[in-house]
């Protein structure tokens, strides 16, 4: 299987650790809401997708 490089801007990358946090039980949905600035209902759909693409690979 060909490795693909994933290239994100540092509020993707920032984004996506509070994301890692918060789906290993480090912090609260309510902290990833407040850390990232965003709604309760966008931080359960980027969990899930971080989920889903942590899942696959």
């Amino acid at each position: 299987m060909k490795a693909e490089l994933l290239q994100m801007s540092a509020q993707e990358q920032s984004r996506m650790e509070v994301i890692r946090l918060h789906i290993d039980g480090h912090i609260k949905q309510k902290v990833a809401v407040k850390r990232m600035g965003l709604g309760v209902h966008q931080v359960r759909r980027l969990a899930r997708a971080y989920g889903f693409m942590v899942l696959k690979h």
